[in-house]
């Protein structure tokens, strides 16, 4: 039986009221190939229900990722944070001695690492050039210490400020050509290019 058979034979059966006019359409439409419009219409939902629910799913794991990404960073900027600042007690700890010896009761160290420490002390500026170059050279020959882990060198920048402070620069380090001190003893440094030797080994 071809399909216009089966057509008539499914029309003669709606005109019968055996099936009604929307099952016949649906079935001519079947035996000639035509997709229903209801069934597209089904099969469009069914596709942006699909792909709603991807995007959602994509949503959800993407924000997982980040959460989770944030956590991780945060766990490791709090670890850092808690060394560092164990790190910087250990050193104030150690500088205290050589510090209370030239009356410099009020400082802090802000930075402790294997490179050395940076200590804030306005104080340091009231002593005289002497003072100041012994106080540097006791706090530069202490030992180094271990700190969970981590190496701490007691090279010093003794900062007065934000941004000035003193070091000290030895007499073998002047020598040498190839920078640009002259001397050894103890300089001043704005931090940017204004640096001068204040006190000559």
């Amino acid at each position: 039986m071809n399909s216009a058979e089966e057509i008539k034979k499914f029309k003669d059966l709606m005109d019968q009221g055996l099936i009604t006019e929307e099952e016949f359409t649906r079935k001519k439409n079947d035996l000639l190939g035509i997709k229903s419009t209801e069934n597209s219409e089904k099969s469009n939902d069914k596709k942006e229900k699909s792909q709603s629910s991807n995007k959602k799913m994509l949503i959800k794991f993407i924000t997982i990722i980040i959460v989770i990404a944030v956590a991780i960073f945060g766990i490791v900027k709090i670890a850092g944070a808690i060394k560092q600042n164990a790190k910087n007690k250990a050193a104030s700890k150690e500088i205290e001695s050589v510090m209370s010896q030239y009356g410099l009761n009020d400082y802090k160290v802000k930075c402790a690492s294997a490179l050395g420490i940076e200590v804030i002390c306005e104080d340091f500026d009231s002593l005289s050039g002497s003072d100041m170059y012994s106080c540097i050279r006791s706090i530069e020959k202490l030992s180094d210490i271990k700190v969970q882990g981590d190496t701490i060198d007691f090279s010093v920048d003794m900062y007065v400020n934000g941004s000035d402070y003193y070091y000290y620069i030895s007499s073998l380090w002047a020598a040498d050509s190839r920078n640009s001190y002259t001397v050894g003893g103890i300089y001043r440094s704005d931090g940017g290019s204004n640096i001068r030797c204040v006190y000559e080994e």
